[in-house]
């Protein structure tokens, strides 16, 4: 996992709805391994964000859907 991967994981772990840090862990390091091998589509990305979004904590929602879409704005 790249430094850059780990930050984003970590960033998304602290702002999860309490109990759900290894299933986000899980979803993301699953999405890294794609964005690895070139299988990490915008369709990818968009059923990720789907899975994160429900076991975010409301208070970080509006924070994490703006470091998604930079995450989005990155894909080829």
């Amino acid at each position: 996992m790249l430094k850059e991967q780990e930050m984003f994981l970590n960033f998304i772990k602290e702002r999860a709805v309490k109990g759900n840090e290894e299933q986000i862990e899980a979803i993301l390091v699953d999405a890294f391994a794609k964005l690895a091998t070139d299988e990490f589509t915008t369709e990818e990305f968009t059923n990720v964000r789907e899975k994160l979004l429900p076991i975010i904590a409301p208070e970080y929602q509006t924070e994490v859907k703006e470091a998604m879409a930079h995450f989005a704005s990155m894909l080829k």
